[in-house]
């Protein structure tokens, strides 16, 4: 099963500290890839996504400087949506291909899940 992560920055920028103990405690219930949507507030929402095909632990300097140092970096009123993949047994591998979250521009939304959707 795959380890999801929800957080609603209400009332402040969340610390990287926050942040990547929610990861870490995440990667426990997935090891084969990580996936991050932040949901931009405001008039013109924007989502922005960045998904690996490596566990969190492998790509959390990366995920660091995404977050913070971007050209939109995370401001208080987004959703950060996350999920570390536990690769079901029907897939060999995890690739940012077949990696969440699913982000829809045109429907202005992010997908999540923890198992099969039919």
């Amino acid at each position: 099963m795959c380890g999801i992560v929800g957080f609603w920055a209400k009332e402040s920028i969340p610390s990287w500290e926050v942040l990547d103990k929610l990861f870490i405690e995440s990667e426990n219930r997935g090891q084969d890839g990580f996936g991050i949507a932040i949901i931009h507030r405001g008039e013109n929402r924007q989502i922005r996504s960045k998904k690996s095909g490596v566990p969190y632990s492998k790509c959390h300097r990366q995920i660091k400087d995404w977050i913070y140092t971007n050209d939109s970096p995370i401001q208080i009123g987004d959703v950060i949506i996350a999920l570390s993949r536990a690769c079901p047994e029907t897939e060999c591998s995890s690739s940012s291909t077949n990696m969440q979250p699913i982000v829809s521009e045109e429907s202005n939304c992010v997908l999540v899940h923890n198992g099969a959707i039919s």
